[in-house]
């Protein structure tokens, strides 16, 4: 009888445990499909938010000022940016890239002063090719060329910095101006003068102000500018009439003597960001 009544109560609890069992199994399966459906209406909620919303307008946000001032000097002091064809930071030339950047490391004064010593007695120029100082005493024994180093690091800096971009090739020579030439060696680029070949000077100098700025909500600014290009090389055709020269775009093919700023190109530029900080430049294109 005692073996009986321990039979009977243990499948009691059993049942009781099972019973249990099953309850709990269900509520955990009940609350997490409700969980996922909740969590679905949440996503869906923020992707029609995202949809509807409008890009916020940050242009006169007085704490993103240097923020914008900085981007917008990216593409304001280089004439590649306003192209009416377009450009984005993956079809930015390798040549391009290391001229921008050349003009970046120089305004920073991130150089280095070095020289050159004369390639051969009577020679007018060092290695490379680079001119002799022009107070250079030819007959004297400390004839030499004024060079300036710029560590090939700070390129790659640049690069990854301004275009989110590891890729750049930094052993091919290039020439930020018809005077200049810059040849890499060592992991370091030696930039000089050399005979300018072409007998231009001057260049496209961007002449855009700012109409309005948007931040989007996943932080993507973009930059609108309005104006011109004055063309300031030498082999442009005078015309004593005008002072200058003007280009709506870098590759525009009429030249506009006066220029109205209804008539002026306006321009987008964007740039992007992974820590709501730090931004990088995406592309430009014309507003149509």
């Amino acid at each position: 009888m005692e073996g009986k009544k321990k039979t009977k109560k243990g499948v009691k609890y059993f049942l009781i445990f099972i019973l249990f069992l099953a309850i709990g199994i269900f509520l955990g399966v009940f609350g997490a499909l409700k969980y996922l459906e909740n969590k679905d209406k949440e996503q869906i909620e923020l992707k029609e938010e995202i949809v509807n919303n409008e890009p916020e307008d940050i242009t006169d946000n007085e704490e993103l000022q240097s923020t914008i001032t900085t981007l917008h000097n990216i593409v304001n002091n280089n004439s590649i940016f306003y192209s009416t064809k377009g450009i984005t930071a993956e079809n930015i030339s390798n040549n391009d890239k290391l001229i921008y950047i050349y003009s970046n490391l120089y305004q920073n004064k991130k150089g280095e002063a070095s020289s050159l010593t004369q390639k051969e007695y009577g020679s007018s120029n060092c290695e490379y090719d680079f001119l002799l100082d022009n107070d250079t005493n030819l007959f004297g024994l400390d004839n030499k060329c004024t060079t300036t180093e710029y560590n090939i690091d700070f390129f790659k800096e640049v690069n990854k910095n301004t275009f989110n971009s590891d890729t750049l090739d930094t052993t091919k020579e290039f020439a930020p101006e018809n005077n200049i030439k810059c040849v890499s060696s060592d992991n370091k680029y030696i930039c000089g003068k050399v005979a300018n070949t072409s007998g231009i000077t001057g260049k496209l100098e961007p002449k855009f102000e700012i109409t309005k700025v948007t931040r989007d909500d996943d932080f993507t600014i973009t930059i609108y500018d309005k104006g011109y290009l004055v063309d300031k090389r030498s082999n442009v055709i005078a015309n004593k009439e005008h002072d200058n020269y003007y280009l709506h775009s870098s590759d525009s093919k009429e030249y506009y003597y006066e220029l109205k700023s209804a008539d002026n190109l306006t321009f987008k530029h964007t740039f992007k960001t992974t820590d709501r900080k730090n931004y990088y430049y995406v592309s430009s294109e014309l507003v149509e």
